[in-house]
């Protein structure tokens, strides 16, 4: 799951959200969970069942197919769809169970893909056992909330083995496009009723990220997927929805297939971990092994976020990126954002304490650009690797603009034992300081003049002082103009502090732009001799100006 754009000017952050749910390990008595790697490229069948062992293993599989299906609709009219791909991978796995074997999850993915599924989410599910434990392991799985079964749409079912060792297995993918084209250089789709504003973005061998555009006539969506050079690219449909902008689709060119199961291999030590970790938890902060048999801690959490803070770093300096600033403020509001989402808030971008503008307003951060991930996963080093997997996701980490960020984590273990890390990540452009957006001002004035061959000002300190009070007040006030009467507060104090003046021109501007000093009306002013510059920044909306706009006041002088 996911979200994304915005460039200048906030109106919009780019936003992306992703969740990975793992294989289910079922752990009821009497149930052999599988958690070992790829069987290997053959995925060969056992020998051919009789006549009753087919009718045993096809009551297993209706009944839990009924509960998958149960789970799927919670109640809602949804249609449901057993698709033959996922049920031909859900008896691979299935036969790999019985072996003592998994696929794994990128095994799943990789079959998805010979099967030309696209579908973004996925979760697979196997086990072995006796046909009650293994009815009883799935029920459990199934009422688990973090699954979120009830955002699938299409599945596949299998048994495999005997009564009292059955293995179960089973598929279950989101569908929310219908590709109608015939694949090539140009496809087609149809995109579900809840989601518009189809965008596609491609990763090339070199893994570089680009976006296109596709075209749309009546609802049926063209998408451009020519290659160039030898090596995969990796396609990635994301569309706005109810909850935002959304991953809907991701796949490969055709090269990725053909390579077999070590295309998704990806490297998850890429940063050594922290000083600091907790000695059970040293290999589960790296991803290489189960967390402990204990509740995380808050050592644990904060060694998680040194080694993810750790691996975007690395992951940007080996791009030629500059390294981000760990922004505090911005981490605040990560953690606040990824603590919403522990304690049940829906995940996505918008929670409790509201989008991210809101959540960096709140901490007081102004920025020109905002990107956010948030993921889930068995753990950070996991959630790292699937965002660097994502196209859009990847933009987001590797965003040339961003100067600084922030992460949060939330560490979970549930009834059965399992860790799982909630991560969300904030990168920004902070907004440069008003005193030096006042120096570009005053910079442009003197530009401006000196192309009208006019005499350079000089800048007054004293004028600066009641611009500078001047601005902080509209942009305190709400309003976003200059009355007659502050106007006039701001030429009677002048009079006070100098001896003699002459005219004062008074102008104001709300604009980020510090090249405007074309249309500041008295900048061309003959007879001024000094200028005041002074600026504030809108700390909420108003109007069509967001928070961090800059409200400038300048005060000209006639001595």
């Amino acid at each position: 799951m996911l979200k994304s754009a915005i460039h200048h000017t906030v109106t919009k952050p780019q936003l992306l959200f992703l969740a990975l749910v793992g294989m289910v390990m079922v752990a009821s008595a009497g149930v052999q969970a599988q958690e070992t790697s790829h069987p290997g490229s053959q995925d060969s069948a056992l020998e051919a069942p009789g006549e009753g062992l087919l009718e045993a293993r096809s009551s297993l599989r209706k009944e839990a197919t009924a509960l998958l299906k149960s789970a799927l609709t919670r109640g809602k009219a949804r249609l449901i769809v057993e698709d033959r791909r996922l049920s031909e991978i859900a008896e691979q796995m299935a036969t790999a169970a019985m072996k003592g074997e998994s696929l794994g999850r990128s095994g799943v993915r990789l079959r998805l893909w010979q099967r030309g599924v696209r579908d973004y989410e996925f979760v697979p599910f196997s086990a072995r056992g006796e046909r009650d434990a293994l009815l009883s392991g799935l029920r459990s799985a199934l009422a688990d909330s973090a699954g979120g079964w009830d955002r699938y749409n299409n599945v596949g079912v299998a048994v495999q083995g005997e009564p009292g060792d059955f293995s179960l297995a089973l598929v279950s993918t989101r569908r929310t496009v219908t590709f109608v084209g015939k694949g090539g250089t140009r496809d087609q789709a149809y995109l579900g009723s809840d989601y518009e504003a189809l965008r596609l973005y491609a990763t090339d061998p070199a893994g570089a990220v680009g976006e296109r555009s596709p075209s749309v006539d009546e609802g049926l969506w063209t998408m451009d997927l020519r290659t160039e050079g030898q090596g995969t690219w990796i396609f990635e449909l994301v569309a706005e929805g109810p909850r935002g902008p959304e991953i809907l689709a991701l796949w490969p060119d055709k090269t990725l297939a053909e390579r077999g199961k070590g295309a998704l291999s990806k490297n998850r030590r890429a940063v050594s971990v922290p000083d600091g970790t907790p000695s059970d938890a040293a290999s589960w902060v790296r991803g290489g092994a189960p967390g402990p048999a204990r509740s995380p801690t808050p050592e644990d959490v904060a060694a998680a976020e040194r080694h993810l803070w750790g691996l975007i770093q690395a992951t940007r300096s080996a791009r030629g990126l500059t390294a981000l600033r760990l922004v505090p403020a911005v981490q605040q509001a990560a953690r606040s954002h990824a603590m919403d989402i522990g304690k049940g808030d829906t995940f996505g971008h918008h929670t409790s304490s509201g989008t991210a503008l809101d959540r960096l307003a709140s901490s007081g951060v102004l920025a020109s650009r905002v990107v956010e991930n948030v993921g889930r996963a068995s753990d950070v080093a996991e959630v790292h690797a699937a965002l660097l997997a994502s196209p859009a996701h990847r933009a987001n980490l590797l965003d040339e603009a961003v100067t600084g960020g922030g992460i949060g984590v939330v560490l979970q273990r549930d009834s059965r034992g399992r860790w799982s890390a909630i991560v969300s990540e904030l990168f920004v452009e902070l907004l440069p300081d008003v005193d030096v957006r006042e120096g570009q001002l005053v910079e442009d004035i003197h530009r401006v003049r000196d192309a009208a061959g006019l005499l350079k000002l000089k800048l007054s300190s004293l004028l600066s002082k009641e611009a500078r009070e001047a601005a902080q007040k509209i942009a305190e006030s709400g309003g976003l103009d200059l009355s007659d009467s502050a106007r006039q507060r701001i030429v009677d104090q002048i009079r006070f502090n100098f001896v003699s003046t002459g005219r004062v021109g008074i102008d104001l501007m709300v604009t980020n732009d510090t090249k405007a000093g074309a249309d500041i009306k008295h900048v061309r002013g003959r007879t001024y001799d000094e200028v005041g510059v002074g600026a504030a920044r809108l700390t909420q909306r108003i109007g069509a100006h967001p928070p961090g706009t800059l409200v400038s006041v300048f005060v000209f002088l006639e001595r």
